[in-house]
């Protein structure tokens, strides 16, 4: 198995090398690597600081939160 390998064949330091090293199987089960679910970016960070200022201005003149005016901004052109 991979211990059997010296270190500089592993290619990549750690689990990641073992995946590759061994091929299409570990254990008598196929071989994936661990799949990394990337973090949730908010909305915010998608918008400029001038979109995030309309945004803003424009949920506070209606009454409502920045996420329900933005909810209600997408309804509405969904709807066109």
């Amino acid at each position: 198995m991979i211990e059997d390998a010296p270190r500089e064949m592993w290619g990549f330091s750690g689990l990641m090398g073992a995946y590759a090293i061994l091929g299409n199987r570990i254990g008598g089960k196929p071989a994936t690597p661990p799949m990394w679910i990337p973090k949730r970016k908010s909305m915010w960070f998608y918008l400029s600081s001038r979109e995030h200022y309309a945004v803003t201005s424009e949920a506070i003149e209606s009454g409502e939160t920045m996420s329900e005016w933005i909810r209600n901004a997408v309804r509405k052109a969904a709807k066109c």
